[in-house]
């Protein structure tokens, strides 16, 4: 009778670890609702720091020095995007379909009065260029550029990179993400 008991025992914590052992693979295989997703934010501005309620003039995110653009894989060609306001592009993104969980970071500060953002999709954050089935990712560079009234010249800033920020939770809080700021004149 023991060695039954024993037997027994051992079959129900060998059936409970391979059940925990499952739900511990299933619970790291899952993902973010926002991978891959990335966004560039900027906060304008005018010369006293009030933001701009509506863009002054076209803002674009504009990809720079990448000779092999034509070679991305879902995102061919230099990259050119509108930035818009933040909660819009956001909210409506994918069909409304971020709304309920991006609600919760409605408070932080890309968000605010005065700023915009331009949302980027994996492809368009990195270009995936085939090499014989083996795909090799480049970081593209972005400046972000404006033209003033009556100017021929536009204005470009460039993009740092810890500027362009993943959404995915598990790199933190939307809160912490910067807008950069531009003073408009």
């Amino acid at each position: 009778m023991y060695s039954i008991e024993r037997m027994t025992m051992k079959k129900f914590l060998l059936a409970g670890i391979c059940f925990l052992s499952g739900f511990v693979t299933r619970v790291s295989a899952q993902h973010c609702p926002f991978d891959g997703s990335h966004l560039v934010v900027i906060k304008v501005v005018d010369k006293k720091g009030r933001p701009y309620k509506k863009l002054p003039v076209k803002f674009e995110l504009v990809e720079q020095d990448n000779p092999l653009a034509d070679s991305c894989t879902y995102s061919k060609g230099q990259l050119k995007k509108n930035f818009a306001q933040s909660s819009t592009v956001i909210m409506n993104a994918y069909s409304g379909g971020w709304q309920s969980r991006a609600k919760k970071f409605s408070g932080c500060a890309l968000f605010g009065h005065g700023c915009y953002t331009v949302l980027l999709n994996q492809a368009e954050n990195q270009c995936m260029i085939n090499h014989d089935g083996d795909f090799r990712y480049e970081q593209r560079k972005f400046t972000i550029r404006y033209r003033l009234p009556k100017s021929k010249n536009a204005t470009e800033i460039i993009v740092a990179q810890e500027n362009i920020y993943s959404l995915c939770t598990g790199n933190g809080s939307w809160c912490r993400i910067e807008p950069v700021t531009i003073v408009f004149k």
